[in-house]
């Protein structure tokens, strides 16, 4: 959907593009989802969203590799679960281990799905989710 350069293995079975999954289908589904939240929050007039991301990793962080999405959540306590902050040490894991927390006001623009109009992605687990399209220039 030229969303981002595509890097990886070709398709398995070509055939998940024809039919009700085409591409001209999957195309459409995605511009008019993408149109729906933005009529939706703009004419709540909200213009952008507070909202977190907590990562963890073995490592230094790097920055993301070619995204298409960005899971972000709106609850604080879920992205600093996410970072592993509360986590008690534990002598027996191998390698450096790095929880980071970030925070950023993203403009609707970048929304594609929310719990907020869609309440399965708030189930069963209470996350708060809000999908992001990937922008390599903000922080997520």
């Amino acid at each position: 959907m030229c969303l981002v350069p595509y890097e990886g293995k070709t398709l398995r079975d070509a055939e998940v593009l024809h039919g009700d999954f085409d591409r001209a289908r999957r195309r459409e589904h995605f511009i008019r989802r993408i149109a729906f939240v933005r009529a939706l929050y703009t004419s709540l007039g909200v213009l952008s969203l507070l909202l977190y991301r907590g990562i963890h990793t073995r490592g230094f962080p790097e920055p993301p590799r070619n995204e298409t999405f960005v899971s972000t959540t709106k609850d604080l306590r879920i992205a600093e679960a996410l970072a592993c902050f509360h986590e008690p040490s534990n002598p027996n894991k191998v390698g450096y281990k790095a929880g980071v927390l970030m925070l950023q006001l993203v403009p609707v623009e970048r929304l594609f799905m929310t719990y907020m109009e869609t309440p399965q992605m708030n189930h069963p687990y209470q996350e708060s989710e809000v999908v992001l399209l990937f922008d390599g220039d903000t922080a997520f």
